[in-house]
């Protein structure tokens, strides 16, 4: 869509947002949005579909009831935005900022989510499942009655820094995944036992904690304290 036509259409949306007459809820479609800054702005009810907000300013704009489907928000600031009851499936959202963003109810079914930000934001009620996830921080996120496959959050979460228990317990389980036999010889300049083998968890492992054993914490207890540690609501 070109943007002269785009133009028009925002503009007429937020005349519609206010109740004047000459507005018109607006339905966009394959539009270049890249680097622009909306911040503050109302698009609530709006319809944007297979557009690109990529490297844009959208903090603490309005997205309520919006539709949003297969859009690139690659590398945008959606701090504080309010996406609630909003649908954004089949979008990418990697390295996407919703720090405190408000999800409640929000579609994020099959959404690609690496190395996304949703630190202290409120997902309660949202669905997110088949989602691509990799390396997310959910730090402070509220995810309660939230739909999501359990594995798929406890492998993808990005859990940086842990107490020492806790890193020590997730080093542990990338032993145990690792398949390294206890006995083989360690080389020294290996950060702890298993450093060139494939890794289960994201977090910040420690060496001077290494001590071998087995797992205290399995599947949805290992999840549990976990969470409690980064303080996300489940």
């Amino acid at each position: 869509m070109k943007n002269c036509k785009v133009e028009r259409r925002l503009e007429k949306h937020f005349c519609w947002i206010t109740n004047e007459k000459t507005g018109a809820r607006a339905e966009i479609f394959n539009a270049n949005l890249r680097k622009r800054h909306f911040a503050r702005e109302n698009f609530s009810g709006i319809t944007i579909v297979n557009s690109n907000f990529e490297y844009s300013n959208l903090s603490n704009s309005n997205f309520k009831n919006a539709e949003l489907t297969c859009n690139n928000f690659l590398l945008s600031n959606c701090e504080g935005a309010d996406f609630e009851n909003a649908a954004l499936t089949y979008s990418d959202l990697s390295s996407t900022n919703f720090k405190s963003a408000n999800f409640q109810h929000a579609n994020l079914n099959e959404t690609i989510l690496v190395s996304t930000n949703f630190q202290n934001a409120d997902l309660r009620n949202a669905k997110l499942e088949r989602c691509n996830f990799y390396s997310v921080n959910f730090d402070g996120a509220d995810l309660r009655n939230a739909k999501y496959v359990m594995a798929s959050l406890l492998l993808n979460i990005e859990w940086r820094d842990l107490p020492g228990e806790l890193t020590l317990e997730l080093m542990r389980h990338d032993f145990e995944f690792s398949g390294v036999n206890e006995n083989e010889e360690l080389r020294r300049d290996m950060r702890f036992p298993y450093t060139e083998r494939s890794r289960k968890f994201n977090f910040q492992e420690n060496s001077k904690l290494w001590e071998p054993g087995l797992p205290k914490y399995r599947g949805m207890n290992l999840f549990k304290v976990l969470c409690e540690a980064k303080n996300i609501k489940i």
